[in-house]
């Protein structure tokens, strides 16, 4: 009898693919129906935004099922599933319902994968509802765990062996790792003549919950071949030149019991200096007690770029949301050192030999003098070239990047990057009447130390001050500032610039003239 049943799949499979798309979901949900209002954008990336109580969301969007051969989804969930808040990803469903929702939608024919069962297990499982009624065919591997990462891709083939073989990999990752459903045929039967489509589907209890679910992209349909295979970079031993301290924060705002807010995360971030990769298992931190604090498991594969950075940090999620952060360069080792929140000194060393490669020692004091509190602040390495233990070489984050920039580029980073001027005003004469021409004029600088602290105002021609656009502000050395003069009448003006000199306290300033027409 499963002979029969995987001939039919096979033949069903083969059918020519005359369908295809993939969507991102940049053009918004004009394609899609169900509760289309319950889902928002969030930074190029689609996220449920139900309601703040138990609730039922669904998106699905039609499909050729002569053209069913392969699906993916990017999904991330930023909560531990459960048989009560949960996801269901439909490769296929009769498409009967338009408009509203019900407890046992669907009511007919569909296929799909849920994840999220009793006692917290987030195991691969594949079920048929056939009227109404689900039927268990297949359980796979775990994909998710609030320890193991959160964020992960799901690839489904409906091979040419007449099985379905379902692939999970690591968000932004090509490193597919195989399910086999042997035991998932499927008797389809007769499909055509009936409206299909494919989606997701998300039920929660817990009201927070609402805004947990996160998808990047779905596809279906298509036939492309699996991109060639990424050559692995070439992995070297570090070494005291190779790797670096490049940032760490270690003083955060703490958490309240009574009102369960979270502490935040402190973090310390490394920088990759060489042009072979690091393998992050092969480095630990170590304090004076001579305790070790490996990077990584022994067993993970996990690696800091060429040239890349990598924020070492005990809880991802509790990053503070105001940073500047790179989370593909977030990394959660097995444990985290305890930081003490004025001073200490952490040591940067090898797991085969405890060779110490770099030393750093840091202090509140680092932190820009007019920076009215350094909680939440962290201090950034200005150049990689000079030793980690000079006080000098290390800098309060900017306002700008939110006061860290953890897995990031640091905002007070020295390029080395030399200039006769300082300021730059481009254009000096603005039309700010929405025309594409010359609507607004950009003020940006590049200084050869880091630490300024600038304040830079509009004044008319009676020198009366009509804008601020920044009033005693920590700046990066490289930056600019956007200025679209929408409140302001025909004439000239002057931009005025005063810096204040971070380590001698004197005063710089600079005007500038501009035009407004």
């Amino acid at each position: 009898m499963k002979k029969k049943i995987f001939t039919t799949l096979l033949t069903f499979c083969t059918f020519i693919l005359n369908a295809q798309w993939k969507d991102d979901f940049t053009q918004g949900l004009d394609f899609w129906h169900g509760t289309t209002q319950w889902f928002c954008m969030d930074d190029s990336l689609l996220r449920s935004c139900g309601e703040e109580s138990s609730s039922t969301l669904f998106l699905l969007r039609q499909i050729d099922i002569n053209a069913l051969r392969r699906w993916e989804f990017a999904t991330k969930l930023e909560f531990n599933p459960s048989s009560t808040n949960y996801l269901k990803l439909y490769l296929w469903v009769e498409d009967t319902v338009k408009t509203g929702i019900t407890e046992d939608f669907p009511a007919n024919d569909a296929l799909y994968i849920k994840l999220g069962e009793s006692g917290g297990k987030n195991r691969l499982q594949l079920y048929r509802t056939i009227k109404s009624r689900d039927t268990l065919l297949a359980t796979g591997h775990t994909v998710f765990s609030s320890s193991g990462g959160n964020a992960f891709k799901l690839r489904i083939i409906c091979g040419d062996s007449g099985y379905f073989k379902i692939y999970s990999a690591s968000w932004g990752k090509y490193n597919w790792e195989e399910e086999i459903f042997a035991d998932a045929g499927i008797n389809i039967g007769e499909l055509d003549g009936k409206t299909y489509s494919t989606g997701l589907y998300i039920k929660y209890a817990t009201a927070t919950r609402h805004n947990k679910y996160t998808f990047d992209y779905i596809s279906y349909g298509t036939d492309e071949p699996d991109p060639e295979p990424v050559p692995e970079p070439a992995v070297t031993l570090p070494d005291t030149e190779s790797i670096k301290f490049s940032e760490i924060l270690f003083n955060v705002s703490g958490g309240s019991s009574s009102t369960g807010v979270e502490a935040e995360s402190k973090f310390i971030e490394i920088y990759n200096n060489s042009d072979s990769a690091i393998m992050l298992n092969t480095l630990a931190f170590m304090l004076p007690d001579k305790r070790l604090y490996p990077l990584a498991a022994a067993d993970e594969y996990a690696v800091v770029e060429p040239y890349g950075y990598a924020a070492i940090t005990a809880n991802a999620a509790n990053l503070s949301k105001q940073y500047t952060i790179c989370y593909e360069n977030i990394f959660q080792p097995p444990s985290f050192p305890s930081l003490n929140a004025n001073e200490g000194t952490v040591y940067l060393c090898r797991t085969t030999d405890t060779l110490i490669l770099e030393t750093l020692y840091y202090n509140k004091d680092f932190h820009h003098i007019l920076l009215p509190q350094v909680k939440g602040v962290s201090i950034e390495r200005i150049d990689f070239n000079v030793q980690s233990t000079v006080a000098e070489n290390w800098h309060s984050a900017s306002e700008a990047c939110g006061y860290a920039t953890p897995g990031c580029k640091n905002s007070q980073a020295n390029n080395n990057i030399q200039t006769d001027n300082t300021f730059q005003i481009n254009p000096q004469c603005i039309t700010p009447n929405n025309d594409g021409v010359n609507d607004y004029t950009e003020i940006s600088w590049n200084l050869p130390i880091n630490g300024y602290a600038a304040t830079i105002k509009i004044f008319d021609d009676y020198g009366r001050d009509v804008v601020t656009l920044r009033k005693a502000e920590v700046i990066a050395p490289q930056d600019k500032v956007i200025y679209h003069g929408s409140n302001l009448r025909s004439g000239i003006y002057i931009i005025f610039i005063e810096l204040l000199h971070p380590y001698t306290g004197k005063k710089h300033r600079y005007k500038y003239p501009l035009a407004v027409r």
